[in-house]
């Protein structure tokens, strides 16, 4: 019942980070109204299933992580709070691409070692992510406290699935931290005379295609668009 219920949570967050996109444009929408649109339409039904159902159906279920990253992004549309600073955003980008990296490649096959199946009982997998959490939470990183969602979501049984790899990375999340992570050494290596910014300090606005591409928060939260 947990895991069905949860399902409609990551479209809702999709779906209520696209329309609050492209209503900040009309600006005499309410936020609210546009989140409460949102919910509806998940629950709306096409041949009996609800849109919810159908978009999971499609896509599998998605990490908790990347739900918890939409989220945090959804929330600062509504509110105008980043409740992530630009360190917070450089840990998740590289966490997902890691985990993705350590992941996928030798589940396909690459390497004798499959990761996938440490997920499935309580191995270093589960200890390891732990350890990340912690270490991140006393370093004052707010992903730390993201991350922390996945590790409880697993005990709770919000996904279908009980693979603990599931509920922390998925191919969306995996595809957009590599891209993000390999536009960061970019930048670094065609600028390495710059200092890199301090954690605390915000990114500067980039162009977004989507509520976490580049895993970047822009400045200006306090306008919701």
């Amino acid at each position: 019942m947990i895991a069905y219920g949860f399902s409609f949570v990551l479209p809702f967050l999709l779906l209520a980070a696209a329309l609050l996109r492209v209503t900040s444009r009309a600006g005499a929408v309410p936020r609210s109204a546009v989140a409460v649109a949102a919910a509806a339409l998940t629950a709306v039904p096409i041949a009996g299933v609800p849109i919810a159902r159908w978009f999971v159906n499609i896509t599998g279920n998605l990490s908790i992580t990347l739900a918890a990253l939409v989220a945090v992004h959804v929330w600062r549309r509504l509110t105008g709070t980043a409740l992530l600073d630009a360190g917070a955003w450089r840990a998740a980008r590289w966490f997902g691409a890691m985990a993705g990296v350590a992941l996928y490649p030798m589940a396909l096959g690459v390497g004798r070692l499959d990761p996938y199946a440490l997920g499935w009982r309580f191995s270093p997998l589960h200890l390891a992510l732990w350890v990340v959490t912690v270490w991140l939470v006393l370093r004052g990183n707010r992903f730390g406290l993201v991350l922390a969602v996945p590790a409880l979501a697993f005990d709770l049984g919000a996904l279908e699935s009980r693979n603990l790899w599931d509920y922390a990375v998925d191919p969306v999340l995996a595809f957009l931290s590599m891209a993000a992570v390999v536009r960061e050494l970019i930048a670094r290596v065609r600028a390495p005379g710059q200092s890199p910014r301090p954690t605390g300090e915000p990114a500067r606005p980039v162009a977004a295609t989507g509520p976490t591409s580049g895993f970047q928060e822009p400045d200006g939260a306090s306008s919701g668009g």
